[in-house]
């Protein structure tokens, strides 16, 4: 029973995040995950049937990238055409964001390892 409570709790978040996007610039997804993530923190812990259901979830993940795979075989002409775009698009935004989550966490770990000296 927890567990099904942990999974409407993690389509509840999903859902008000959706239904915020209407009003901010950001995917309901994207809200949603943030919501979940402010609860747990506000919690300070993360319920064993809420990691449950989420160890489950990442389990059959790659069930969820159906669709994606899907809408490349749709646009497969389109993909041919600018798959030199879209493939110099994809490279630059992961470099960008890599190289963008290793400065924040090295920021992040300085800070709380020399007592928040910041360089």
């Amino acid at each position: 029973m927890k567990e099904v409570l942990s999974f409407l709790v993690i389509v509840l978040c999903w859902c008000v995040g959706t239904l915020l996007s209407t009003w901010l610039p950001l995917p309901g997804t994207l809200i949603g995950l943030i919501l979940l993530f402010l609860m747990l923190v506000a919690m300070r812990r993360v319920p064993s049937s809420l990691q449950r259901v989420a160890r489950f979830l990442l389990n059959y993940l790659a069930i969820f990238f159906i669709p994606a795979f899907m809408g490349v075989l749709l646009f497969k002409q389109q993909l041919l055409e600018h798959g030199v775009a879209v493939l110099l698009v994809i490279v630059l935004s992961t470099s960008i964001s890599l190289a963008l989550t290793g400065w924040v966490a090295k920021r992040y770990i300085q800070s709380h390892t020399n007592g928040g000296a910041h360089d």
